[in-house]
């Protein structure tokens, strides 16, 4: 696998590091001897070569053969013992033709960017002088039949080298010699390079040929030749490390796919390492580790890449939907926005005259667009570059400037401007306007006006461009839009996009703060998140610690009764519809104040619903409307009736001399008058309670009107008695009505189709009671089941009759009572008692 000449080079050094490191436990000992004989010897007499050889063969070697011989060979025919030695010729050495037997053919060297990495065998095996000689040696390995012998030069044992002057001189044992393989070659002259190999360091002389070939011959006895790994399975790991790259960074952040990464290359460095050492193996790792982190850049491009896609999406999603909620539909949409801005600069702002000039796409020039007051041939300014005077000192300038050479052909009497149009850093023209010149003598109000008209003009501009490009990619998606096209940069649409949301989030702050009514918004876990201006005034008039306070503790202060607080939160949080209640307001009577609790869900924000699921619930807002002006209005009114009361109590007082009769109806004037005072004067049908007179009889009629469809739908008949004359209750007008409608829903339900329901009403006034009795014929349930029910103990009821059981505890709030009867199969009769206005009771909100 060769895919870069780099990364070749660099695994060539990779393995050469290792070749140098110290060997693995003990060295084993060398099977061959190296003797190097200089230039001089060669052409010396016979006695020195005798003594050599002699020398050599008496210490009985394996076998001595000697290495190329330099002048054609020449003493090597002249002298009968040079003769008598084997001799290995390199290709293209010359020899003796008489020699017998021929010279075995030494491999040629296999130099890789100028250090040799193994031989090549140029003749047969049976000619070749690597073969040969392992074949005399005792060893399990044979010559490998390959056409290249990669040689590591990582072997343990090193190839002694001894000079032929040293061993004539008898300085050298003879058991270095003794049953090895002794090579006879020629030593280097000074100033000759040798062949370079992974063992020499810097500044090395090199090997001669015979210690190239001796360590050839102990790499294959020891069984340590380089194995490089097949091309066919060097792809399919870089494969594979491709692939698991690409899987972890799709899969893990950025961060953790880098540490991934480096974990890999960790893991092929040691592979390498131990492939080297332990199987004598050449891993390509600088071709895998290319592989890897090329993969690992262009998958971490593609994923960032993605990553920048999905976010300028979500923030083109977020201008929009800013768009379209702080700019007129009607605005975007236009085909000429400057006709819409012109009217409306004329109508915020009066202007006399007014001309607008568009910035054209990718130049710095403008154009002149649209006019009113004037046409564009009276633009007496020509230049039309906008990096020169006067729309340089506007830009400058950021905002309004006067002109001190005319620009429109205008009158005396009117001053002249021009202001920039931008928005978030982006140019879209500008606005040059003439105003009356004694309304210019006002110059600080005035321009705060022109100043924020200015301001607007721009924002609206940006919309309507950022609508039309949007509108025009949904028509064509192939279309490419002016973002696009002028590849406009992730920070700018984050910078338009924040000022936008800026923009927003002011405005909302700024209406919430005009707001008369007071709100708290909670979490889900009772934390405070926002309160608007009110309401913090509201606190500091009554000491009440909101931010300190979860939502039911502000309740329980406000409310001052925590069984309230917390029937309010168990109605919110559990059944998940709206609750209220007054609030009572201690040692501030002139005042009326009333809290709505809602609940805030995620689909619908605030909610009023009972069928939503607990999870969709995220929050609790807390509203807070103040009726003090209602509630003045409210007590004249009482103070009027109680005086037209007062008035006709004394008129019967003066009559006198009355039959049974008028007597009769004189006393029930009286008594009507009475009611009318003490419902006048009670504090419990003020404003500021939850309980006010309420026409139980309109209130049950209404109710069976709205669920006539379900009735015609079941063929059920209903039978009424007729309605009493006092049917006025005091309790809650909502809470009531939506505890009937639950209630009859519920009766509808469970009756048997075209069956009957008969229901009774009458009034106790004695006891300042109104009662209404409920028969329907239907599946019913075990009485001891619906007694367990009217008493609160719902744990073992189906969800129809558990609502019956909250029914029966929402009556409880508000003063009134439920009671009944039941058996399988015979229906239900129900008992509804609440308190007539006669008794005036007291009662709390639902």
């Amino acid at each position: 696998m060769r895919t870069l000449e780099l990364s070749d080079g660099l695994n060539q050094w990779w393995q050469d590091g290792i070749a140098r490191l110290p060997g693995r436990g003990p060295p084993s000992e060398s099977s061959t001897v190296v003797v190097t004989v200089p230039p001089a010897f060669w052409n010396n007499s016979d006695s020195n070569w005798d003594g050599l050889i002699g020398q050599l063969e008496a210490a009985t070697p394996n076998k001595l053969v000697l290495i190329n011989c330099p002048a054609g060979c020449d003493n090597v025919a002249k002298s009968p013992r040079l003769r008598s030695l084997a001799l290995a010729l390199s290709e293209g050495v010359d020899y003796p033709a008489t020699r017998d037997p021929e010279p075995l053919a030494l491999p040629k060297a296999l130099v890789v960017g100028g250090i040799v990495r193994g031989v090549q065998p140029s003749a047969p095996s049976s000619q070749a002088f690597g073969p040969s000689m392992i074949a005399r040696l005792d060893t399990a390995h044979s010559w490998p039949d390959t056409s290249i012998v990669h040689v590591g030069f990582g072997m343990q044992a090193w190839v002694p080298v001894v000079t032929a002057e040293a061993v004539v001189a008898g300085r050298i044992p003879d058991a270095l010699f003794n049953g090895k393989l002794v090579l006879i070659g020629e030593a280097l002259g000074p100033g000759e390079a040798g062949y370079t190999t992974p063992l020499d360091v810097a500044g090395g002389k090199g090997m001669t040929l015979a210690e190239l070939h001796a360590y050839t011959i102990e790499a294959v006895a020891q069984g340590q030749l380089t194995k490089p790994v097949p091309e066919l399975g060097a792809y399919t790991i870089a494969l594979l490390i491709v692939a698991i790259t690409i899987v972890l960074h799709w899969l893990l952040s950025l961060s953790g796919a880098l540490l991934a990464d480096l974990l890999i290359s960790t893991v092929l460095l040691t592979a390498a390492w131990l492939s080297r050492l332990q199987f004598q193996a050449s891993l390509p790792l600088f071709d895998w580790y290319l592989a890897q982190w090329l993969t690992a850049i262009l998958a971490a491009s593609a994923i960032l890449r993605a990553d920048e896609r999905a976010l300028r999406y979500v923030m083109l999603d977020v201008l929009n939907r800013v768009r379209e909620r702080l700019t007129p539909a009607n605005v975007l949409a236009s085909n000429d926005p400057w006709g819409v801005i012109m009217r409306f600069t004329q109508e915020v702002f009066d202007v006399k005259r007014q001309a607008y000039l568009e910035c054209l796409p990718s130049q710095q020039r403008i154009r002149e667009i649209a006019a009113q007051g004037c046409s564009l041939d009276e633009i007496l300014e020509l230049r039309r570059d906008y990096g020169r005077s006067p729309y340089k000192e506007a830009l400058q300038a950021g905002g309004i400037i006067a002109l001190q050479r005319p620009f429109l052909n205008i009158p005396e009497g009117e001053t002249q401007f021009i202001a920039p149009l931008d928005f978030a850093g982006r140019l879209y023209g500008f606005w040059a306007f003439s105003v009356e010149t004694q309304k210019v003598a006002s110059f600080d109000s005035w321009q705060r006006i022109a100043e924020e008209v200015r301001v607007q003009v721009g924002e609206l501009l940006f919309h309507q461009q950022q609508w039309q490009e949007q509108r025009q990619a949904r028509v064509n998606p192939n279309i490419t839009t002016d973002a696009a096209r002028t590849h406009r940069s992730l920070t700018q649409n984050l910078i338009q996009g924040v000022t936008m949301l800026e923009k927003r989030l002011t405005l909302m702050e700024q209406a919430n703060a005009s707001l008369s009514t007071g709100y708290l918004l909670y979490d889900l876990f009772g934390n405070l998140i926002q309160a608007n201006a009110p309401v913090e005034a509201f606190a500091r008039d009554v000491n009440l610690k909101i931010y300190q306070l979860s939502a039911y503790e502000v309740l329980c202060e406000l409310l001052e009764d925590p069984a309230a607080a917390r029937g309010l939160m168990d109605q919110v949080l559990m059944q998940q519809t709206t609750a209220s209640s007054p609030v009572p307001l201690s040692g501030k009577k002139d005042r009326g104040l009333y809290v709505y609790v809602h609940p805030i869900t995620e689909s619908s924000g605030v909610a009023d619903s009972a069928s939503l699921a607990p999870f969709d619930l995220v929050g609790v807002l807390l509203e807070l409307i103040d009726f003090s002006d209602a509630w003045e209005i409210f007590a004249h009114r009482q103070n009027f009736i109680a005086r037209t009361a007062e008035s006709i109590e004394s008129t019967t007082q003066r009559l006198a001399n009355l039959d049974s009769t008028q007597q009769s109806a004189l006393e029930q004037l009286k008594h009507d008058v009475d009611l009318l005072q003490r419902v006048a004067n009670s504090p419990q049908t003020r404003l500021v309670s939850a309980n006010v007179p309420v026409d139980f009889c309109s209130m049950l009629n209404a109710t069976l009107d709205n669920l006539s469809s379900l009735i015609a739908d079941r063929h059920l008949r209903i039978e009424r008695s007729p309605s009493v004359r006092n049917c006025f209750v005091l309790t809650g007008p909502s809470s009531l009505s939506d505890i009937l409608k639950e209630l009859f829903f519920l009766l509808i339900e469970n009756a048997y189709d075209h069956s009957l329901i008969e229901i009774s009403l009458w009034s106790d006034i004695n006891r300042d009671r109104l009662f209404l009795h409920i028969e329907s014929q239907g599946v019913g349930l075990p009485n001891d089941a619906l007694q367990d029910l009217l008493a609160g103990n719902t744990e073992e009821q189906g969800e129809q009759w558990k609502q019956l059981g909250k029914l029966a505890k929402r009556l409880g709030r508000i003063q009134a009572t439920l009671s009944g009867y039941s058996d399988v199969g015979e229906g239900l009769q129900l008992d509804l008692s609440l308190p007539l206005v006669d008794g005036v009771a007291t009662g709390k909100a639902d």
